[in-house]
């Protein structure tokens, strides 16, 4: 072959390997980009009602797991009385987290007077039902009744069941007030509610109650009873109410109440307001990721008073 038809043949190769990169190229451009999915920790979207629930990694507030009742470290609650913002929770679910145990009862206690718990104690019941005697009080809705227990600021129940006689609950005391005053209520289960589940009594007019992984039912007339002295806060997690007359007693004061992940469903959710007097215009209830059910009265505002995130009711 002379030297024209190699720089012929040379030219014609050229020409076609230009034209493959150029097609190559061409059809690259013109071929849409595919998503790629990651396989690592990602969040999914369900709906619940009209309402979006996103699935994250979130920490929950239990109790232990030390025997039925829970263990020795009153996980949900920072600190002594924990904070003001009802830590715990998981707002990936709706209602109760399921992993929550209440205790199943491990035998009885008999008691003839109140158990007083001193600031900084913990009295732990280890699941055990507490059963008054009848010189307490019989659980209706008489006054004067006696409380199981007087809870002083910076002290802890936990792992308890009390009877069906209901008493006068508990009772959150203080001897003098101070906003700091913190009590805290870790797998608490109220059989059948007496005159009152809880209520605030002596100085106990400011502060932080923080119930966590609670049970409170049969309440014939209020659950918790803020009443017309406390200006504090109510923390809520994980915290179950059921078939009561009242579930909230506000009162007049500017009282803030928090639910996570509780179930609160009674004929009033909410009752505010004195007794046969004005409304309430400024306690502030706020719940969350909680299934809720009865009526709301006299609040002045409840559009206002009143704020619902991924809650099913009421």
């Amino acid at each position: 072959m002379d030297a024209t038809s190699l720089i012929l043949l040379s030219l014609f190769l050229l020409i076609i390997i230009v034209g493959v990169v150029v097609a190559v190229v061409v059809y690259a451009k013109s071929t849409p980009d595919v998503p790629v999915q990651s396989l690592g920790n990602t969040s999914t979207t369900s709906s619940t009602g009209n309402t979006s629930v996103q699935t994250q990694n979130q920490s929950t507030g239990t109790a232990g797991s030390d025997g039925e009742g829970g263990g020795d470290d009153d996980s949900g609650i920072d600190g002594e009385g924990g904070g003001d913002d009802g830590a715990g929770g998981n707002g990936s679910i709706v209602g109760i987290d399921p992993s929550v145990k209440l205790c199943t009862s491990s035998g009885t206690k008999n008691i003839s007077d109140t158990i007083i718990v001193e600031s900084g104690e913990t009295y732990d019941g280890k699941c055990q039902t507490i059963v008054p005697s009848g010189a307490m009080g019989d659980g209706s809705q008489a006054e004067d009744q006696k409380p199981y227990f007087k809870l002083y600021p910076g002290g802890t129940i936990k792992n308890v069941i009390l009877s069906a006689n209901g008493l006068d609950g508990i009772w959150f005391v203080s001897k003098s007030t101070s906003k700091s005053d913190t009590w805290t209520l870790n797998n608490v289960t109220w059989t059948d509610v007496g005159e009152d589940a809880c209520s605030f009594r002596e100085e106990a007019r400011d502060g932080t109650l923080n119930l966590v992984n609670c049970s409170m039912s049969k309440a014939k007339d209020k659950s918790i009873q803020a009443g017309n002295s406390f200006v504090g806060t109510i923390n809520l997690v994980n915290t179950h109410m059921f078939d009561n007359y009242q579930t909230f007693r506000v009162g007049v004061e500017p009282q803030t109440y928090r639910a996570t992940n509780c179930e609160l469903k009674g004929t009033n959710l909410i009752y505010g307001g004195a007794y046969q007097g004005p409304c309430n215009g400024v306690a502030k209830f706020e719940f969350t990721s909680c299934k809720l059910g009865g009526g709301i009265h006299k609040l002045c505002d409840p559009a206002k008073q009143v704020k619902y995130t991924n809650c099913e009711g009421p």
